[in-house]
């Protein structure tokens, strides 16, 4: 997926032709939730054709977090929310399966943590 197409999916989802001119600032709010929730750095998108390897790999990151930023500007909290919800699981799938030990804390720490003091 590149920036167009989800510009284009956003403005589907919350069927609201007059909120093109917004769109480009929610997925921006996406970008910044995506940064700090992974830990990753991604710039900006700008271009129609522009991707980054989350936008290809996970656009449901993207998407999920475009449409909250979009629903919390419409005032509309319970879409906010069940966005936000659906974010937040796409974010600890890929964090868990995600290659980058960074953003995964079971492998950052070399070994999964203890689960109520037992080793």
């Amino acid at each position: 997926m590149n920036y167009g197409q989800l510009k284009t999916r956003i403005a589907s989802a919350l069927h609201r032709s007059d909120l093109t001119d917004r769109i480009p600032d929610f997925v921006g709010d996406a970008t910044v939730r995506i940064n700090n929730r992974l830990g990753l750095g991604l710039a900006d998108l700008v271009a129609d054709d522009d991707t980054n390897p989350v936008l290809t790999d996970s656009s449901l990151l993207y998407l999920y977090a475009g449409l909250q930023a979009g629903y919390e500007y419409l005032n509309n909290g319970d879409n906010a929310q069940y966005y936000g919800r659906r974010f937040e699981a796409t974010a600890d799938i890929v964090n868990v399966t995600g290659n980058d030990a960074s953003t995964d804390p079971y492998l950052a720490a070399g070994v999964p943590p203890f689960i109520n003091g037992v080793s």
